[in-house]
Protein backbone atom coordinates (compact mmCIF):
# COMPACT_ATOMS: atom_id res chain seq x y z
CA UNK A 1 0.00 0.00 0.00
CA UNK A 2 1.38 3.37 -0.71
CA UNK A 3 1.43 6.49 1.94
CA UNK A 4 -0.89 9.44 1.31
CA UNK A 5 0.87 12.73 1.11
CA UNK A 6 0.16 15.93 0.30
CA UNK A 7 1.29 18.11 -2.08
CA UNK A 8 4.37 20.36 -1.13
CA UNK A 9 3.20 23.90 -0.21
CA UNK A 10 5.52 26.98 -0.46
CA UNK A 11 4.46 30.66 0.28
CA UNK A 12 6.84 33.47 -0.78
CA UNK A 13 5.82 36.64 1.92
CA UNK A 14 5.23 40.05 1.03
CA UNK A 15 4.50 43.57 2.39
CA UNK A 16 0.53 43.23 0.90
CA UNK A 17 -0.35 39.97 2.43
CA UNK A 18 -3.29 39.68 5.13
CA UNK A 19 -4.44 36.75 6.53
CA UNK A 20 -8.22 36.89 6.49
CA UNK A 21 -10.37 36.50 9.47
CA UNK A 22 -13.89 34.28 9.06
CA UNK A 23 -16.15 37.34 10.41
CA UNK A 24 -14.74 38.92 6.72
CA UNK A 25 -15.64 35.97 4.61
CA UNK A 26 -19.18 36.15 6.71
CA UNK A 27 -20.03 40.00 6.17
CA UNK A 28 -18.26 40.22 2.86
CA UNK A 29 -20.33 37.16 1.77
CA UNK A 30 -23.79 37.49 3.41
CA UNK A 31 -25.86 40.82 2.77
CA UNK A 32 -26.78 42.77 6.07
CA UNK A 33 -28.07 46.24 7.10
CA UNK A 34 -25.44 46.93 9.71
CA UNK A 35 -22.95 48.48 7.25
CA UNK A 36 -20.04 46.09 7.89
CA UNK A 37 -21.23 43.80 4.74
CA UNK A 38 -20.24 46.88 2.82
CA UNK A 39 -17.03 47.58 4.34
CA UNK A 40 -15.85 43.64 3.79
CA UNK A 41 -16.77 43.02 0.51
CA UNK A 42 -14.82 46.53 -0.67
CA UNK A 43 -11.92 45.28 1.80
CA UNK A 44 -11.57 42.28 -0.45
CA UNK A 45 -12.22 44.17 -3.58
CA UNK A 46 -9.53 46.39 -2.95
CA UNK A 47 -7.06 44.22 -1.52
CA UNK A 48 -7.52 42.41 -4.48
CA UNK A 49 -6.28 45.04 -6.79
CA UNK A 50 -3.73 45.92 -4.36
CA UNK A 51 -1.94 42.52 -2.41
CA UNK A 52 -3.26 39.05 -2.06
CA UNK A 53 -5.81 37.24 1.15
CA UNK A 54 -4.07 34.74 2.99
CA UNK A 55 -6.73 31.98 3.67
CA UNK A 56 -6.29 29.25 5.88
CA UNK A 57 -8.42 25.94 5.19
CA UNK A 58 -9.51 26.00 8.63
CA UNK A 59 -11.18 29.55 7.99
CA UNK A 60 -12.67 28.86 4.59
CA UNK A 61 -14.16 25.93 6.68
CA UNK A 62 -15.39 27.36 9.74
CA UNK A 63 -16.96 30.28 7.70
CA UNK A 64 -18.90 27.67 5.24
CA UNK A 65 -19.82 26.26 7.72
CA UNK A 66 -21.68 29.26 9.28
CA UNK A 67 -22.91 30.59 5.64
CA UNK A 68 -24.11 27.56 4.32
CA UNK A 69 -24.28 25.43 7.41
CA UNK A 70 -26.19 27.81 9.52
CA UNK A 71 -27.44 30.60 7.46
CA UNK A 72 -28.42 28.15 4.76
CA UNK A 73 -27.30 30.74 2.34
CA UNK A 74 -25.54 28.41 -0.21
CA UNK A 75 -25.41 30.84 -3.26
CA UNK A 76 -23.43 32.75 -0.80
CA UNK A 77 -21.17 30.22 0.09
CA UNK A 78 -20.64 29.09 -3.65
CA UNK A 79 -19.84 32.46 -4.05
CA UNK A 80 -17.19 32.77 -1.45
CA UNK A 81 -15.38 29.51 -2.80
CA UNK A 82 -15.00 30.99 -5.97
CA UNK A 83 -13.72 34.34 -4.82
CA UNK A 84 -11.43 31.68 -2.16
CA UNK A 85 -10.15 29.79 -5.35
CA UNK A 86 -9.19 32.53 -7.44
CA UNK A 87 -5.28 32.51 -7.03
CA UNK A 88 -4.78 36.12 -8.52
CA UNK A 89 -6.49 36.84 -5.20
CA UNK A 90 -6.06 34.24 -2.74
CA UNK A 91 -3.61 32.13 -1.35
CA UNK A 92 -4.86 29.25 0.38
CA UNK A 93 -3.06 27.80 3.30
CA UNK A 94 -3.45 24.32 3.83
CA UNK A 95 -3.47 22.79 7.65
CA UNK A 96 -2.15 19.97 9.18
CA UNK A 97 -2.11 18.27 12.07
CA UNK A 98 1.23 18.13 12.46
CA UNK A 99 0.90 21.24 14.64
CA UNK A 100 -2.78 20.17 16.73
CA UNK A 101 -1.18 20.07 19.87
CA UNK A 102 0.39 23.32 19.90
CA UNK A 103 -3.03 24.98 18.14
CA UNK A 104 -4.46 23.70 21.07
CA UNK A 105 -2.38 24.52 23.65
CA UNK A 106 -3.29 28.63 22.15
CA UNK A 107 -6.61 27.66 22.57
CA UNK A 108 -6.64 26.57 26.08
CA UNK A 109 -4.00 29.49 27.18
CA UNK A 110 -5.31 32.40 25.26
CA UNK A 111 -9.20 31.00 25.90
CA UNK A 112 -9.70 31.66 21.71
CA UNK A 113 -11.37 29.49 19.56
CA UNK A 114 -10.09 26.63 17.33
CA UNK A 115 -9.20 28.66 14.55
CA UNK A 116 -8.48 31.63 16.02
CA UNK A 117 -5.50 29.96 17.86
CA UNK A 118 -4.73 28.02 14.11
CA UNK A 119 -4.11 31.48 13.18
CA UNK A 120 -2.07 32.52 15.81
CA UNK A 121 0.07 29.57 15.14
CA UNK A 122 0.45 29.72 11.75
CA UNK A 123 1.55 33.70 12.29
CA UNK A 124 4.34 32.51 14.32
CA UNK A 125 5.05 29.95 12.27
CA UNK A 126 5.49 31.84 9.13
CA UNK A 127 7.27 34.69 10.87
CA UNK A 128 9.56 32.34 12.32
CA UNK A 129 10.38 30.31 9.13
CA UNK A 130 10.24 33.50 6.78
CA UNK A 131 12.68 34.99 9.73
CA UNK A 132 10.59 38.12 8.66
CA UNK A 133 10.99 41.54 10.12
CA UNK A 134 7.50 42.74 9.54
CA UNK A 135 4.45 41.07 12.11
CA UNK A 136 2.08 39.66 9.74
CA UNK A 137 -1.03 41.08 8.99
CA UNK A 138 -4.69 39.87 10.20
CA UNK A 139 -7.49 41.28 8.31
CA UNK A 140 -10.49 41.22 10.50
CA UNK A 141 -13.71 43.32 11.52
CA UNK A 142 -13.34 42.44 15.22
CA UNK A 143 -10.22 42.74 17.01
CA UNK A 144 -11.33 41.45 20.32
CA UNK A 145 -10.93 38.19 19.20
CA UNK A 146 -6.65 38.49 19.05
CA UNK A 147 -6.54 41.54 21.53
CA UNK A 148 -5.85 39.71 24.72
CA UNK A 149 -2.79 37.86 23.07
CA UNK A 150 -1.54 40.34 20.50
CA UNK A 151 1.60 41.40 22.06
CA UNK A 152 2.52 37.70 22.50
CA UNK A 153 2.56 36.98 18.82
CA UNK A 154 3.90 38.19 15.84
CA UNK A 155 1.05 39.96 14.19
CA UNK A 156 -0.89 43.33 13.41
CA UNK A 157 -3.98 43.31 13.31
CA UNK A 158 -5.61 45.33 10.46
CA UNK A 159 -9.00 46.98 11.59
CA UNK A 160 -11.17 47.10 8.18
CA UNK A 161 -13.72 49.32 10.07
CA UNK A 162 -10.72 51.70 10.88
CA UNK A 163 -8.75 51.07 7.94
CA UNK A 164 -5.46 51.14 9.50
CA UNK A 165 -3.07 48.24 11.38
CA UNK A 166 -2.79 48.29 14.76
CA UNK A 167 0.84 47.16 15.98
CA UNK A 168 1.56 45.67 19.56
Amino acid sequence: MKPYALDPFELVMSPNMAIVDTNVLMAAFIPSDDGQHDTAKAFLELWGETGIALLPIPVLIEAWGMIVGSRKNRAAGLAMLEWALDPFLVRLIPGDGGHANEVSAIAIQYEVDVVDAWILWLVTDIYGRCELNERIRIATLDITDFLPCAGKFPLRLYDIDACEDLEF
